[in-house]
């Protein structure tokens, strides 16, 4: 039982699937940095459509910060002292540069080139910032512990009396992007203080006590499962983590909100409130899928690389039997695209047998074989990945969707 339960755990692992489905790879040249194949990069952009359409439909303005800045930004972060382990330096000769290992300086820096209004609050940037960390051979593991990878950041500057208001929109946001992947059972982990300890945390006590009952309540408001860990809690701020269930039964820790006390006093971030005073704001940092490698790592384990229709990066492959149908293959292949779907024809030299191996190798959704009597009738026929065969249709049969859910496609017109 042990040695079957390996073997499935080793079948899903989605370095290896990475590598079956062509998806990306690692080499040792460029050690945890993933190398994506155009598959990857479709999957990958798959991922980033739907995080910028829900940003854009919630008001967020999306900046792009640069990856090297002078150490000194990162001295006033306070960023060298607690993660200078993991984070790469150079020089140009004038200046000890570093690539960032995070975004949350950059956002500041775009946040502080104007002075704001409490009638500009709040102010959403998000970002999908590329990093670097310096993570050791033995820590690091394929996508979900990169070296190299995209943070999809967003940095909310807000009042004390909007946190509220805001943490509850995040809430809306993370749930809705979830559940748009078949993510429903879920968790969260509430980060507070160890009250025995209060001396090392930054920020007023009442604000402290404000924000970590602030965080029950909007569990408790909507209904949602969560466990409080009592000293794990930053010293700039709560923080709340959401931890998922795949379709495997793995636990993973993906979307994170971090209230900060620190940087906006770090860096003397203000806006100016209603009596005509500067006041701090209130910096929150929060990442849905956490990183696009990461929430990659785990979608394609959860789908065990068998993704929904419209995820896939190829959804119909066209296979014909012999040379004789290859231009008949084609014209399926242009009718296909011109409807905006993604086609890839398999005529390769090699046996009929063989292509329809591959298709269930490539868990691609849909085969459409093209034989001598589907060229003379101007029909296909096809299989499905789960090996149902349908023989001699038209091809508007296929793709019709009339309102049938049995239908092989239906309910898969949502491509954002």
């Amino acid at each position: 039982m042990e040695a079957n339960m390996d073997s499935y755990v080793k079948n899903i692992d989605h370095r290896r699937l990475g590598e079956e489905l062509d998806l990306y790879s690692f080499y040792e040249e460029a050690p945890g940095c993933p190398f994506y194949h155009p598959k990857g990069i479709f999957l990958r952009e798959y991922l980033i459509r739907r995080w910028r359409l829900l940003h854009q439909k919630n008001n967020y303005k999306e900046i792009i910060s640069p990856q090297l800045m002078k150490e000194e930004l990162w001295e006033k972060s306070g960023h060298s002292d607690l993660f200078s382990e993991l984070m790469f330096y150079s020089s140009d000769g004038e200046s000890k540069l570093a690539l960032k290992p995070m975004s949350c300086p950059g956002a500041i820096l775009f946040y502080k080139r104007k002075l704001k209004s409490y009638k500009d609050l709040p102010v959403r940037l998000c970002e999908l910032g590329h990093v670097h960390r310096n993570e050791p051979s033995g820590a690091r593991n394929g996508l979900l512990r990169a070296r190299s990878f995209v943070q999809d950041d967003a940095h909310i500057f807000c009042s004390e009396k909007m946190v509220k208001d805001e943490l509850q929109k995040i809430l809306n946001l993370a749930r809705e992007l979830l559940a748009s992947f078949g993510f429903k059972d879920f968790y969260f982990e509430i980060s507070l203080r160890d009250y025995s300890k209060q001396g090392k945390y930054l920020g007023k006590d009442s604000m402290w006590i404000k924000l970590e009952n602030i965080l029950v309540e909007l569990m408790e408001e909507n209904d949602l499962s969560y466990v409080k860990k009592h000293g794990e809690a930053k010293f700039y701020g709560p923080s709340l983590d959401l931890h998922l269930k795949d379709s495997n039964g793995n636990n993973w820790q993906c979307s994170s909100v971090q209230i900060d006390f620190n940087l906006p006093k770090r860096f003397d971030v203000s806006f100016i409130n209603e009596k005509g005073e500067k006041e701090i704001p209130i910096l929150i940092h929060r990442a849905l899928y956490g990183s696009l490698e990461r929430f990659l790592g785990i979608l394609v384990e959860h789908y065990e690389g068998v993704f929904p229709f419209a995820m896939s990066p190829i959804q119909f492959r066209i296979a014909p039997i012999n040379q004789e149908q290859h231009s008949y293959a084609r014209e399926v292949e242009s009718k296909l695209e011109k409807m905006g779907f993604r086609v890839e024809v398999d005529d390769r030299s090699i046996s009929f047998s063989k292509k329809v191996r591959n298709f269930y190798s490539s868990k691609e959704p849909y085969l459409i074989i093209v034989g001598k009597s589907e060229m003379e009738k101007g029909l296909i026929s096809f299989r499905s990945r789960s090996g149902a065969l349908k023989k001699e249709i038209d091809l508007s049969e296929l793709l019709k969707d009339g309102g049938d859910s049995n239908h092989p496609l239906f309910g898969y017109h949502d491509e954002s």
